[in-house]
């Protein structure tokens, strides 16, 4: 009797995280993103959003283009519910965003 219940409980839980991660991958194809450039994966932009909520895109003047990265809120958010200082990491610097 035991070990049937421990198979039914392993069953169980592979059930739960493969549904958890279907569900993951239906609320990352939600969102369509217009005018993305080619270089900025969309995948990796969805999955950010739906994880973590936000993502902070800025124009990198060195490399003459915009990049999408994650960050850090340092400070509280501004009345319009935005970060007021944020924390990018990018290539071992630090960028204010």
């Amino acid at each position: 009797m035991q070990k049937q219940q421990i198979w039914s409980q392993l069953n169980n839980q592979l059930a739960v995280y493969l549904y958890s991660v279907q569900c993951n991958a239906i609320a990352e194809n939600v969102f369509t993103i217009k005018n993305l450039p080619k270089f900025i994966d969309e995948g990796y932009v969805n999955k950010k959003l739906v994880r973590e909520g936000s993502i902070a895109f800025f124009y990198e003047e060195e490399l003459g283009t915009i990049l999408a990265l994650p960050y850090v809120n340092l400070s509280g958010l501004d009345v319009y519910g935005r970060p007021r200082k944020s924390n990018s990491s990018y290539w071992f610097k630090w960028l204010y965003a």
